[in-house]
């Protein structure tokens, strides 16, 4: 697989799927929509900006959208795409908190892996 590449300014592809980007979904807003079609040309549902969860999600059009794994990976690299370029736009302390926290997050992982492995029951054998 390719991934998914801009062809212009208002058209991404993948090797699937094509994706439309319509502009901002109501006057004044700052959050885009995007249609995404298959290769024939019929609309398979929309990705658009969920507030609850401040990131782009897609939409199917109906519950008789029926998509392949291929189709669902095309889906999911579109959405990183966009949210990136949606964090690229944002003032930079927007972007400043969003990377401390994410920060935080490695570093609180990095400290429960390194309090498992002193947790152990048993102290380590040398054999000599």
């Amino acid at each position: 697989m390719d991934g998914v590449q801009r062809i212009n300014s208002k058209w991404f592809k993948s090797s699937h799927l094509l994706f439309e980007d319509n502009g901002p979904h109501k006057p004044g807003a700052k959050t885009k929509q995007f249609s995404i079609f298959n290769t024939k040309y019929v609309l398979l549902g929309y990705a658009k900006w969920w507030g609850g969860w401040r990131q782009y999600v897609f939409f199917p059009l109906d519950s008789t959208v029926l998509l392949n794994h291929d189709c669902c990976f095309e889906i999911s690299e579109f959405l990183v795409l966009v949210n990136q370029l949606h964090m690229e736009r944002l003032p930079y302390k927007v972007r400043e908190r969003v990377m401390q926290k994410a920060m935080r997050e490695r570093r609180k992982q990095q400290i429960a892996a390194r309090k498992n492995l002193t947790n152990q029951t048993e102290p380590a054998k040398i054999e000599i």
